[in-house]
């Protein structure tokens, strides 16, 4: 295994150039040609994460005794220059012709060309950089750097002299992107040069990074440690870091299309240029990198996440480092410091938010993304701070919604297009070639071809490429016969989606759209975006934990894997969405309800900001419509949510359970669950439209009645509500109700029609009914539930709501409560519907014993027993408990009132009783 040094020699102005030497050193040692027969090391004064930047203004002998070897003890030397020459070196080194030599890299090629006279080598390779350079009329280093161009100028002009040779090549380009391209191809020339020269290899291990497992990475972006296998943006990669170096740039967006392969480009583009040094003094700067949405939706969280990975002496967790950043903007800046605490005084810290976008979706609060946004504008004041951000195109108008991100966003917009032809051919076939795969016949054309005009055609060609090498035939070679299988790059997604669906139980393949759905939200314009969602909300069932293996494994979902967060599953890209026919017709079908959804977090946002107003929360109408969405979607939600979604009736009933709800609200609240539906057992009827009636148990016992002294009496069940309009109406439209004459056989009386019922509400009582249509009611009743129920005797009455003995003269106690009741004095001037006053039940459950309606009774007044009543008889019955139309004195347990039994009016209902079961 041959080992080459390759020096690299240049100004600070080429730091780029620089960086681009490195990399390239590094990819040649996977060339085909090359691979496991040389070993690359660059020699320069500036390696990445040495401790002093700029290290080419030492003076020679300095960098020898830092045991740094002389150019001409090397193999190669590069030698770039535009702008500087570099720093004067002072006496001791000087040329043949006596004047000391200009600057450091004017020695280190003189040192270089002399040996390449004398002995063929090193071979020198020299470059020259075209482009004006930047330059503002009031710098005031303007004159010093019109010097440093001066020197440059002369120097390539006598470079043959300074050489002693006839001749020198100066190889000469226009930027840094051009540059890439020129050096590679002349160092692995050179490079293939010298082991021709050798006449034996020497053998050892291979040096340098381990290969990545595959040269694609399929729907995923390229990451960091893939850099050796991601090609076709270097003319992109090289003005974002001639950006990112310039001091004019705190802040860089790289706004692009889904699938124009933006985060490829930062992680595997920029990231390893600035590690490199490509900036000088890059390689010391800190990078931050996190998501707006990764960690429950809280930006906060996720960039304290990031700043607990980088500096782990910070004090508290995440949880800790995010609440005190959102509450105090300016303690990022403390943060900062501490990431920077070890860094030389040039460090910088880079924050790097991929997917910008997530910040304007759903699970984020509007007020918290205005607090993200300002605290990015204040840390962007510090001069150690940049910004980086990916956002998909379509959400750069949610970006201008707030002025300081719109301006940053005018001066520091970096759209990325499309990949040209020639770049999408080296995204292609490099990594083929660096993998040592080969394309059949014409593949790599055709892929091309289908590429190119292909929405979001990056995402698709790696996928497709990921999948073609998984199939590659045993000389690792790319079959045009697996291309065409798969359904080329607008198919191939589906061929494989399709491919684990059909392996799918029947169970997986019920459960594989609502997975899909935890993971998929809608944008502002209804597109649909990736959603991430804990991993343990996907289900704790091995079945649905392998179905989430599966689709990883296939590369169609991925899964986070952070120390400082529960694990994580979203969608590897979001052209599956649209390349998937059978996910891209489940989200048309839920599209509404992840519109809807999107509207509920935010409106749950918004009333948890504002302090839970009930103002704020969504009528019986809006939850109804929320309800069937979330059975539907089945999403994981949020405690806040849940608070907010509680039904209307639920939320309005625990107004009236407390004492301090006033006569007229709880008569508007009853009124309000008549019209939404009240959800309470005993109002209404059953599903064979028989009444409901809802029952209590009463323990015999005696009880005194004024003007008819004591009476006896077992056990018995009674209604806990009066008998509500709802469960009467049942009667009056039955067939065989209150038309029939059968249930009036022997009254006094029969009418014609039925009273007119006032307030037409389900769960009021019913009212404007006569003894004879309640006895008839309780006939119907009993046949039709085969359980004998009668109208209560006023001794069975008084003993549910007093108890025995003299009993309690109300309900609840002793004395009058004005709250307690719908009497006159309540100012309702009508009923209200049934249970509205829970404190005032009776310790058994028995409602509305005072107030509301009169309650007729079975008997007379004279009665002391049930049996052998005179339903013929036409003497005035016993009415019960006061109403809505009388003062509170009628409601006192102990006051029998009486009324004729014909008679109907606005204030006068009943209730049931019945023999108590066994």
């Amino acid at each position: 295994m041959r080992h080459i040094q390759v020096f690299i020699s240049s100004p600070a102005d080429v730091s780029e150039e620089r960086a681009i030497v490195r990399r390239i050193l590094e990819d040649l040692r996977y060339d085909p040609f090359l691979r496991n027969r040389v070993t690359l090391e660059d020699i320069s004064w500036d390696r990445p994460r040495s401790e002093v930047p700029l290290l080419a203004s030492y003076a020679p002998q300095e960098a020898i005794n830092r045991g740094l070897p002389r150019p001409r003890e090397c193999d190669v030397v590069v030698v770039v220059l535009w702008g500087r020459l570099g720093t004067p070196l002072g006496p001791g080194y000087t040329r043949p012709d006596g004047h000391p030599f200009r600057s450091g890299t004017e020695w280190e090629f003189h040192d270089a060309i002399t040996s390449e006279a004398a002995t063929r080598r090193p071979k020198v390779l020299l470059y020259h950089r075209t482009s004006d350079i930047p330059v503002s009329l009031r710098d005031p280093d303007l004159a010093a750097k019109k010097e440093q161009l001066g020197l440059v100028e002369d120097f390539l002009t006598h470079v043959a002299d300074l050489s002693r040779l006839d001749s020198v090549g100066i190889n000469k380009y226009n930027d840094a992107s051009n540059f890439g391209s020129l050096v590679e191809s002349h160092l692995r020339t050179v490079i293939k040069d010298l082991l021709d020269e050798e006449e034996t290899l020497n053998t050892g291990p291979r040096a340098g990074r381990e290969f990545p497992s595959t040269p694609f990475p399929g729907l995923r972006p390229f990451n960091e440690e893939e850099s050796l296998i991601f090609f076709g943006r270097e003319r992109e990669t090289s003005e974002l870091i001639q950006r990112l170096g310039h001091p004019e740039y705190h802040f860089l967006a790289v706004i692009g299309a889904s699938g124009v392969g933006k985060s490829s480009l930062v992680n595997a583009g920029v990231i390893p240029n600035l590690r490199a040094g490509a900036i000088p003094g890059s390689d010391s700067w800190k990078i931050l990198r996190m998501t707006p949405g990764e960690f429950e939706g809280n930006p906060f969280l996720a960039v304290a996440a990031a700043f607990a990975n980088s500096a782990p002496t910070v004090r508290g967790g995440p949880p800790d480092i995010a609440e005190r950043i959102e509450r105090d903007l300016e303690s990022f800046k403390q943060y900062v410091g501490a990431v920077l605490e070890n860094s030389p005084p040039w460090g910088k810290v880079l924050l790097i938010i991929d997917q910008f976008e997530e910040l304007f979706v759903s699970a984020i609060e509007e007020v918290q993304r205005a607090r993200f946004v300002a605290m990015l504008g204040k840390a962007l004041r510090s001069e150690r701070v940049v910004v980086m951000v990916t956002l998909r195109a379509d959400f750069y108008a949610s970006c201008l919604q707030y002025p300081g991100l719109a301006a940053q966003l005018r001066n520091g917009s970096f759209p990325l297009s499309t990949a040209s032809l020639g770049a999408l051919y080296r995204m292609i076939t490099k990594p083929a070639e660096i993998a040592g795969l080969r394309f059949q016949d014409s593949l790599s054309e055709r892929i091309l071809e289908d590429a190119g005009a292909e929405p979001g055609g990056l995402a698709l060609m790696a996928f497709t490429l990921n999948l073609l090498r998984s199939r590659a035939g045993d000389q690792g070679e790319l079959l045009i016969s697996e291309y065409e299988r798969i359904g080329g790059i607008r198919g191939a997604i589906a061929s494989r989606a399709e491919e684990i669906f059909e392996h799918l139980t029947a169970a997986d393949r019920e459960q594989l759209p609502a997975l899909f759905r935890k993971l998929t939200d809608v944008a502002e314009s209804g597109a649909p975006v990736r959603r991430r969602a804990r991993l343990s909300s996907l289900g704790q069932d091995p079945a649905a934990r392998q179905l989430v293996n599966l689709l990883t494994q296939a590369r169609l979902v991925v899964i986070s894997d952070d120390e400082h967060r529960e694990p994580t599953v979203e969608v590897a890209h979001e052209a599956l969405f649209s390349s998937w026919p059978r996910l891209a017709e489940w989200i048309q079908q839920t599209q509404d309800d992840m519109t809807l959804l999107r509207q509920l977090r935010r409106a749950a946002a918004d009333w948890e900001r504002a302090g839970r107003p009930d103002s704020f929360l969504w009528p019986h109408e809006r939850l109804i419509m929320a309800e069937a969405m979330l059975c539907n979607l089945d999403p994981e939600l949020d405690p806040s949510i849940e608070a907010f979604i509680v039904p209307e009736a639920a939320r309005i009933l625990s107004e009236v359970a407390g004492q301090i709800c006033p006569h007229q609200r709880r008569a508007s609240i009853g009124d309000r669950l008549a019209e939404i539906g009240d959800p309470r057992p005993g109002l209404g009827a059953d599903r064979h439209g028989v009444p409901d009636i809802l029952w209590r148990a009463i323990p015999g016992g005696r009880v005194r009645l004024s003007d008819a002294g004591e009476i006896e009496m077992p056990g018995f069940e009674i209604a806990a509500y009066p008998v509500t309009y709802s469960q009467y109406l049942t009667f009056l439209e039955a067939t065989d109700g209150f038309c029939d004459p059968t249930w009036f056989v022997d009254l006094a009386s029969r009418p014609d029609a039925p009273g007119h019922q006032f307030r037409r509400m389900s769960n009021h009582p019913a009212e404007n009914v006569s003894w004879y249509d309640a006895v008839a009611f309780c006939r119907w009743l009993s046949v039709k539930s085969g359980i004998e129920v009668r109208l209560p005797a006023d001794w069975e009455w008084q003993l549910a709501v007093s108890g025995p003995g003299d009993g309690r003269r109300y309900s609840w106690g002793e004395r009058w409560a004005d709250d307690q009741a719908n009497t006159l004095e309540s100012g309702v001037g009508r009923t209200v519907a049934v249970g509205l006053y829970p404190a005032s039940a009776t310790p058994e459950g028995v409602h509305d014993l005072h107030g509301n309606v009169w309650e007729w009774c079975l008997n007379r007044l004279s009665d002391t027993t049930v049996q052998g009543v005179d339903y013929s008889s036409q003497d005035a019955r016993v009415v019960r408990g006061g109403s809505w139309l009388v003062a509170r004195s009628f409601a006192r347990s102990s006051f029998r009132g009486w009324d004729d039994p014909e008679l109907r009016y606005p204030a006068l209902g009943f209730r049931l009783v019945r023999a108590l079961r066994n």
